[in-house]
């Protein structure tokens, strides 16, 4: 685990001033650790080639907080762009006051696992992010700068982050500059009361019951802040009658604005061998040994 302040402090104050910009990479990459896929062990953050692509594409490429764009993602299984994508929103959440996103999923067990990412995320930051030098952040004394304080809101299914305030003496923790994410299933869109979701995340979009789509759908973009915010649909493949679908087929025939993204699982190098590997058929290592014939014909 990091230490408390181990952080270069140039580091730290870049990394944060880029998150509040709607950059959220380096932030994650010096605070963040997530559960190693094979062994379950607690590592830091570390894109894979597919994950910085899928940021490349998506936060890497707009601000979030000013801009509006929409995704739709087909992916192979563990692509891990559930992981890219919701550490994403827990850094923007976690360094920025009000803002409010939704990520909604296509069962309990995948559910589950985002919380779970929330947990790995928060509990393993360090106490302290780094510590600035006196003058350097206009204060005469050392600062010792923290992360936003966080808790789970069980009533409402979501997670806050907020500031800790003094009321009346107590230390207590303040909503107003409160930034939320709300966790649903598709066949909720009691969210869209009094919830304006400037980050909306659809895990396995394409899975969702084709009588349910249509409503969620209709909920989520009529709760959306306008001229703002992104719509991340990502899913593996279930056939050409889905929401998820006719999205992807829209987009490749120009007629609308949802930006298109295909990761397909040999796009990782860590799903391909080595060239070396003695399992690699020598025409892929650029090898193309020629018949007898074909030599006789090369030799005319």
């Amino acid at each position: 685990m990091t230490e408390p302040g181990a952080v270069d402090w140039r580091e730290g104050l870049r990394a944060i001033r880029e998150c509040k910009l709607g950059k959220p990479m380096r932030f994650k990459r010096l605070f963040l650790k997530v559960k190693d896929k094979e062994t379950g062990e607690v590592v830091p953050y570390v894109p894979t080639e597919n994950q910085q692509g899928m940021y490349d594409g998506t936060f890497g490429r707009f601000n979030v907080l000013k801009e509006g764009f929409d995704v739709a993602l087909y992916k192979a299984r563990k692509a891990q762009s559930t992981t890219e994508w919701t550490s994403d929103d827990f850094a923007l959440q976690c360094v920025n006051e009000n803002v409010a996103a939704l990520h909604s999923t296509d069962s309990d067990d995948t559910t589950k696992s985002v919380l779970d990412m929330w947990d790995t995320f928060y509990n393993n930051m360090p106490e302290v992010l780094f510590v600035a030098p006196a003058g350097v952040l206009g204060k005469e004394e050392v600062v010792f700068t923290r992360p936003r304080k966080g808790l789970w809101n069980t009533e409402q299914r979501g997670f806050v982050f907020g500031d800790e305030s003094i009321d009346k003496g107590e230390v207590v923790f303040s909503q107003r500059s409160a930034s939320t994410t709300y966790f649903s299933s598709f066949k909720s869109t009691n969210f869209s009361r009094s919830f304006t979701p400037l980050i909306v995340i659809r895990s396995e979009w394409a899975h969702a019951e084709k009588s349910d789509a249509p409503s969620f759908d209709q909920s989520v973009r009529g709760s959306r802040p306008p001229g703002r915010g992104c719509i991340i649909d990502e899913s593996t493949g279930n056939g050409p009658d889905t929401m998820h679908f006719q999205a992807y087929k829209t987009a490749r025939a120009g007629q609308s604005n949802t930006i298109v993204l295909i990761f397909y699982w040999y796009q990782d190098s860590t799903n391909r061998l080595s060239e070396e590997s003695q399992h690699v058929i020598r025409a892929d290592k650029g090898i193309f040994p020629l018949t007898q014939e074909e030599q006789e014909v090369r030799a005319l």
